[in-house]
């Protein structure tokens, strides 16, 4: 027998995440060697920070590490960091391993000497690690199921309650003070019809059913679905759900019933928890009415409000939210259940008493199962969610519910608010409302989408904040309920966030908690039941315990998120099982530690339960990764060949030209080509080799001409006459086949078939798809980045896009809405991360791109190229040349150098100047040596400007330099002063930089200075600033090493240095710069930067400023006498891992300080290019 069921989560204020990394080696018990490697026994995404945790002991003193692939080769070499502290009185040292320098996919695994070898883990995309666990986690809803209607699966589950279709409602009885124990009798309401309340989802490890629970629960998976990852299971488990919901909600007494089944009972009769049993045996219970067991086969039904009365408000929020959810889903393939969903999500809505709402909420019976207090976020959400349904709709009550979601959401961050849990929906609800508001163009409103994102931010950056100083980077708080529900939220949460804002703020973050939860916490324990290679085998679950494994393998239940770790505690008089495990061995105890204990053991509910909403989040979290997308930084592609990034043109038929841009800003062509007139221009693949060519088609004559280059002149490289197309058909290009070439394909206006041929030749069509309404513009491209197009419409008139990634007319479709009601569509992969996405071409010559195919903000706009009336293009018609895949910047610039500024002020003084007599020394002894650039406010278009420069670098196969310098109150406004605007022009202008450099390789210090000199600043501002900073920092991926400035040794101490870098984001930097601009000696900063490692938590690779240090300090900054260049830009074998010419030599530091008068900061000085030459 079990205790009763899980305990409600103390909700009050604590994150909740847990300690990161992953997964051991043997378990402890067995384990000969008393240290263990802690990793994501999953994996890591091949672009993100890379970190697993070594719990041993401080002995060990900064243990050696290898990396090792599958075939046996050391791939990385290294030493662990400095502890983190001490994690028990067993375990004194924890030591992270970074091994983010390994970027390569595959299996791999770590092996320290002394200790063992971890688990095999892989490096792969994002996509690729987390999809299986989403699709996974929905088996355990499989499970779950209630009713007739049951998935039998590995668990041999059988159909149970079949009274549960007639039955009988009762009044809300009266609880003990605290517990579930009943007082008196239970009394049916009178004349009460009976109620058809079979099948949903049992809600934990018990088999009671709540509508507060189940609606959460479902709304989540249905964010999933939206999001466009596939998973037939979850879409069924999705119907499961939201027809039980139905039966929960009856239209004509509007009687929203919130439970089926009672936990406890009184002397008389028992409840739910007081029998250990599979469901189906309920049906054979025999007791006399009211007596003994017959209420677990004669299960009451428990009202929230009587007939036409008012709902609590937080589950009229989500049950609304629930219906709305549904009917988005269903919008485009069927209209009319849409459309019922969405009058039962208003008509619930219109029911929430949120003036003077009842106290306690209506959550369970008891309010102790579910002891919620906040009901301001559900209000929110089920506005939201509504708004969104009814605009997919067309429903002109879309503004007003718009309105209220951000009055409501506006009242629930003046009160604070969490993190993404059950109790706290305000992480769902605030990014997509703040979506919603961009996407309807609304204003006036009590929020803004950036008041939404600041207010989830802070949320976030607490996490952050807690995750840097917790030993193994956990976000959130276990030693109370829930810590693996609040892990899953915290990943939830952040990863929308950077979709909506489309930044990588919290990518690295994101890594770090799925790390935890996957196996990189203190027990070294996936919380996921079957997920990795370690996890929960005896878990709080009647079915699992009674038809399942007791030891791991064979029938498990699969994807069930438990509790996770809980207080020491709370474990206090447990009596454990005597069946699983068999032993009886707490096969964790050696790992309790800072008040937090996982147990093991069947009877241990708070750790080891499973609950439908646990699972929820994760598996909403783990879809999300699963899909991609989210911000500027998408999985890196390791894959040899081009690197392809679509760009912009337009075809003017007034004047027979295609105009095509080089890069996606403002400008003019690049490129013209003359096209026939009458005829359509379109782009394509024809030969394969990566770059696009240009096709005409000419529906006079039925006539299609491709060229392999874009280019209108010379013999075309094909020319026919199509057999399957007429006079009236449009042209589309795509690969449909998969082998890398695009083919000829038309769409015929009115019936919208598009007609598909594999090769670009005459014949009839091999395929025809029908797709989309009359009107709708038809689109084809890759939207699941499988190598294969698919096709999607375009519906102007409601700015709704919808996208099929398979040739078939019998397939779902990704809905969403985007753009203004008139816009142009326009499809390419803006990003190169081999998928496509959609933009619009708006008039006169404005476009929206975005990096996801999804509502919210583009993430390229405020760009004009073309002219109204005007047909937009997209393709790759300039080859790009493929970075070495996987190498780092270090590797090479060790093979081939660093790059030289081609356009630097020295060079270009040496150009204008050749005749002077300095020339020739300026140029051999300062010009041609390889530099940093420097970007800022002067730079124009900083994503042109960034993507201009690593063209060149790249073209040249060597590593460019780049600092990053525009924070708003640059200099405290001294001789370099300037920078953005504001807090938001910097995190756009940061972004945008980040999108030119595009993961390239590349070394990027940011922003001197900046936290550093903050004398200038208030408190408030000096929190902004580093804010922006490590909103730099995230801005990053791919193949880019960052280094945020640290100042330098004359300046400010390292200790405080070490914690302005903690508050500034240097734990997802590369690491730090030291000296920029100043004259220390390569020595003494050294040491320098070698004490602020020795203050870090973990510490950094460093490099140094070496372009004026030869001959050390002189005792000014600006401009100073007797200072002279230092080594040239170059990697070194010990200390700093580079040395790097970032100031450039020769321009001046200010205007009239030191030795040169005039001559603003910036400036190049050919007198000071000397004097730095000879050192005088």
């Amino acid at each position: 027998m079990r205790p009763p069921v899980r305990t409600a989560t103390a909700l009050a204020a604590a994150l909740l995440l847990a300690a990161g990394g992953l997964t051991v080696t043997p378990s402890p018990a067995a384990a000969a060697v008393t240290s263990y490697i802690r990793l994501n026994q999953v994996g890591y995404q091949a672009g993100q920070e890379k970190i697993a945790y070594l719990m041993g002991t401080t002995a060990q003193a900064r243990p050696a590490f290898r990396v090792v692939d599958a075939a046996g080769a050391t791939v990385l070499s290294g030493t662990t960091g400095n502890s983190r502290g001490s994690w028990n009185s067993g375990y004194t040292a924890v030591w992270p391993i970074d091994f983010s320098a390994v970027t390569a996919p595959g299996s791999y695994t770590i092996q320290i000497t002394g200790v063992g070898t971890s688990p095999t883990f892989e490096i792969a995309a994002r996509a690729d690690l987390y999809a299986p666990v989403s699709r996974a986690m929905s088996q355990f809803f499989q499970v779950q199921r209630d009713g007739a209607n049951v998935v039998p699966g590995a668990l041999g589950r059988q159909a149970a309650h079949p009274e549960d279709v007639s039955a009988t409602v009762y009044n809300v009885p009266v609880f003990q003070d605290g517990s579930d124990t009943i007082q008196g009798t239970l009394t049916p309401i009178r004349n009460a019809a009976k109620v058809d309340v079979s099948g949903g989802w049992f809600d934990a490890g018990d088999y009671l059913k709540f509508t507060h629970t189940t609606a959460y629960a479902v709304g989540a998976l249905q964010i999933a679905e939206r999001s466009g990852s596939a998973d037939p299971a979850r879409a069924a488990e999705i119907d499961h759900a939201m027809d039980w919901l139905d039966k929960m909600w009856d239209e004509g007494s509007e009687v929203l019933y919130v439970q089926v089944g009672l936990g406890g009972g009184n002397g008389d009769f028992k409840g739910d928890h007081e029998k250990w049993r599979l469901p189906e045996s309920d049906h054979d219970i025999q007791d006399p009415a009211g007596k003994g067991f017959y209420y677990l086969r004669y299960r009451p039904v428990l009202r929230a409000n009587a007939p036409g009365g008012q709902i609590s408000p937080n589950l009229a929020g989500r049950v609304s939210a629930a219906f709305a959810l549904s009917a988005q889903l269903h919008a485009a393939d069927d209209p009319a259940r849409a459309a019922e969903d969405l009058a039962k999500a208003a008509a619930i809505y219109a029911k929430a008493q949120y003036v003077n709402p009842p106290s306690p909420l209506v959550t369970s019976y008891p309010w102790s199962f579910y002891p919620e207090t906040v009901w301001r976020d559900d209000m929110a959400y089920g506005a939201t969610e509504l708004a969104r349904a009814a605009r997919a709709l067309g429903d002109p009550r879309a503004g007003t519910w718009l309105s209220l979601a951000a009055q409501h959401a506006a009242n629930y961050m003046a009160d604070g608010g969490s993190t993404l849990n059950l109790y706290d929906v305000g992480g769902i609800a605030l990014p997509d409302l703040a979506e919603e508001i961009e996407a309807a163009g609304a204003t006036g409103l009590a929020v803004t989408p950036e008041a939404l994102l600041s207010h989830q931010r802070a949320r976030l950056d607490a996490a952050v904040t807690r995750a840097q100083t917790d030993r193994f980077g956990a976000g959130a708080e276990y030693t109370n309920y829930d810590s693996t529900s609040y892990t899953m939220g915290l990943i939830a949460q952040a990863h929308r966030y950077d979709q909506v804002s489309g930044t990588n703020t919290y990518a690295n973050f994101v890594q770090s908690q799925a790390n935890w939860a996957l196996g990189g916490n203190p027990w070294g324990l996936s919380l996921i039941i079957g997920v990795g290679d370690t996890f929960p085998v005896c878990p709080h679950h009647q079915v699992a315990d009674l038809n399942g494994s007791p030891d791991g393998t064979g029938a498990i239940l699969t994807g069930a998120a438990v509790n996770g770790p809980n207080g020491e505690r709370v474990f206090d008089g447990l009596e454990t099982s005597d069946s699983c495990p068999a032993d009886g061995v707490d096969r964790y105890a050696a790992f309790s530690g800072n008040g937090a204990r996982y147990l093991d053991d069947t009877e241990a509910w708070m750790s080891n339960e499973p609950a439908i909403d646990f699972t929820a989040t994760g598996l909403l979290a783990f879809a999300l990764l699963g899909k991609g997308g989210g911000g500027t930084g998408p999985d890196p592609e390791p894959e040899p060949g081009p690197r392809k990034r679509d760009t912009i043109a337009v075809h003017r038929s007034s004047a027979n030209i295609v105009y095509a841009r080089n890069s996606l800003s403002t400008g003019t062509a690049n490129a013209q080509v003359q096209v026939q007139p009458g005829s359509i221009a379109f782009v394509g693949d024809w030969d394969g080799d990566g770059v696009d060519g240009i096709g005409f088609w000419v529906p006079s004559t039925r006539t299609v001409i491709l060229r392999n280059a874009f280019s209108g002149t010379g013999n075309p490289d094909v020319s026919y006459v199509s057999t399957l197309a007429t006079s009236s058909d449009v042209p589309l290009a795509g690969d449909w086949d998969g082998d890398g070439k695009d083919t000829f394909a038309t769409w015929r206006p009115g019936d919208q078939t598009v007609r598909i041929r594999n090769t670009n030749s005459p014949g009839a069509s091999e395929k025809s798809v029908k797709i989309g309404a009359v009107g709708d513009t038809i689109l084809s491209g890759d939207w699941d980045g499988d190598g294969t197009d698919g096709l999607g419409w375009h519906r102007a008139s409601e700015r709704r896009f919808a996208l099929r990634d398979e040739l078939a007319n019998t397939v779902s479709e990704t809905p969403f809405v985007y753009g203004s009601a008139g816009d142009k569509p326009v499809v390419g992969d803006w990003n190169g991360d081999g998928t496509d996405t959609v933009g619009v071409f708006r008039a006169p010559n404005s476009w929206f791109l975005k990096n996801t195919n999804a509502s919210g903000n583009a993430d390229y706009a405020e760009f004009t190229f073309g002219a109204n009336g005007d047909r937009p293009l997209a393709g790759d018609w300039v080859r790009d040349i493929t970075p070495p895949a996987g190498q780092t910047p270090g590797q090479i610039a060790a093979a081939n150098g660093f790059y030289t500024d081609p356009d630097s002020n020295p060079l270009a003084w040496v150009a204008e100047n050749p005749d002077d007599a300095r020339a020739a020394t300026i140029r051999e002894n300062l010009a041609e040596h390889p530099g940093a650039r420097w970007f800022g406010d002067w730079s124009g278009d900083i994503e042109a400007a960034t993507d201009a420069y690593l063209d060149g670098a790249t073209a040249a196969g060597k590593v460019p330099i780049l600092v990053a310098y525009n924070i708003p109150k640059r200099d405290c406004e001294g001789q370099s002063a300037g920078g953005a605007a504001n807090a938001a022009a910097y995190r756009q202008w940061m972004t945008d930089f980040a999108a030119g450099v595009a993961g390239r390789p590349a070394v990027v210090v940011i922003e001197p200075d900046a936290v550093t000199q903050l004398d200038c600043l208030s408190e408030a501002q000096i929190t902004e600033r580093f804010g922006l900073v490590t909103h730099a920092v995230n801005a990053f991926g791919g193949q880019v090493w960052t280094y945020v400035d640290a100042g330098n040794a004359g300046w400010v101490a390292a200790a405080t240095m070490a914690e302005r870098l903690g508050r500034a984001g240097i734990t997802n930097a590369h690491g730090f710069a030291v000296n920029t601009s100043n004259f220390w000696p390569t020595a003494n900063s050294t040491t320098y930067a070698n004490d602020i490692n020795a203050a870090l938590a973990s510490p950094k690779p460093f490099v140094i400023d070496t372009s004026r240090n030869g001959n050390g300090h002189k005792g000014d900054w600006c401009n100073p006498t007797g200072v002279k260049l230092g080594p040239t830009s170059r990697l070194n074998a010990s200390g700093a891992e580079m040395l790097l010419w970032l100031k450039v030599p020769g321009d001046s530091d200010g205007a009239d300080c030191g030795r040169i008068e005039g001559l603003p900061a910036g400036t190049f000085s050919p007198d000071y290019a000397m004097w730095l030459i000879n050192g005088n």
